[in-house]
């Protein structure tokens, strides 16, 4: 909350986190607590140096040819336009991407995207505009808490090719594999339940899906979509009730659902709603 712009707010919650911890009197709880908060803040503090020096200033506008990492699943399409989140393949860093489809075949081939894969693009790179009226939307901001401050319109698209999974990255690139399958399986459904399973399950948002939500509301359904995760917990007792019938050992499907939490919030969107039920589920596994 402090390095997010609530700065009194949240020194506030951690003098008062500190103090009740001190409060037990216990000095191995208290020196793990100063470690944990010491090593966090170091985290913070160096990640923000790195965002400050990433940053461009707003007017700047530069023409660059880089090599993108690009998920399946990232591509986002809205008629011939199409938005994503990708990563440069030099730096590592992560960048807010659009560009527009030239034809109908390289439409069709986003729309079927099935492993990772590495665009050599060009385009014009420039910082990200804050809001300029009060209450508007800030779209820094909130690109600033994912580490993104830079977005880039691609040009051209000189070439693209499957993407090499290392070690470090086969578990990630596994499940966003599964969640583009699950995309365009949810895609070929028809009519409202096409954007009901593909909010509730891939947590994708449908290019129709704000002309539901009236529906949505009335038939009292617009919870399940919202930051309560609640979808996460009705799934998680699913499995659970399934493993319980199947006469599972209890300790083995708990060390299971806790393993596959990680994969599982990919899955679903890696929305904050999402996270938060992961790891309510995961504190009480």
């Amino acid at each position: 909350m402090i390095v997010g712009g609530h700065f009194w707010g949240g020194l506030g919650l951690l003098g008062l986190t500190l103090g009740r911890i001190l409060a037990l009197r216990n000095w191995k709880v208290a020196l793990m607590a100063v470690i944990a908060v010491g090593g966090f803040s170091g985290y913070l503090l160096g990640r923000e140096q790195q965002i400050n020096r990433r940053q461009l200033p707003i007017d700047a506008n530069q023409s660059v040819n880089v090599a993108l990492r690009i998920q399946p699943d990232a591509v986002v399409l809205r008629g011939a336009a199409y938005y994503l989140v990708a990563q440069n393949v030099q730096t590592g860093e992560w960048m807010s991407v659009r560009g527009y489809a030239k034809s109908a075949v390289e439409l069709h081939a986003l729309q079927r995207l099935q492993q990772p894969q590495i665009w050599q693009v060009a385009g014009q790179q420039q910082g990200i505009l804050p809001a300029t009226n009060v209450n508007q939307f800030d779209a820094a901001a909130y690109w600033r808490h994912r580490g993104i401050v830079k977005s880039l319109k691609i040009t051209t698209v000189n070439q693209r090719s499957p993407a090499t999974s290392h070690w470090y990255q086969w578990f990630n690139d596994w499940w966003h594999v599964r969640r583009a399958q699950l995309i365009q399986y949810c895609d070929q459904l028809p009519g409202a339940l096409r954007i009901y399973a593909l909010g509730l399950f891939p947590g994708s948002r449908a290019a129709e899906t704000a002309n539901e939500l009236q529906g949505m509301q009335q038939l009292g359904l617009l919870h399940l979509f919202a930051i309560s995760g609640l979808h996460v917990a009705l799934l998680l007792t699913a499995l659970e009730w399934v493993c319980v019938h199947l006469k599972i050992p209890r300790e083995h499907w708990e060390w299971l659902t806790l393993l596959s939490l990680p994969g599982y919030f990919i899955l679903a969107g890696s929305n904050s709603g999402v996270l938060r039920a992961c790891l309510m589920r995961g504190r009480t596994g």
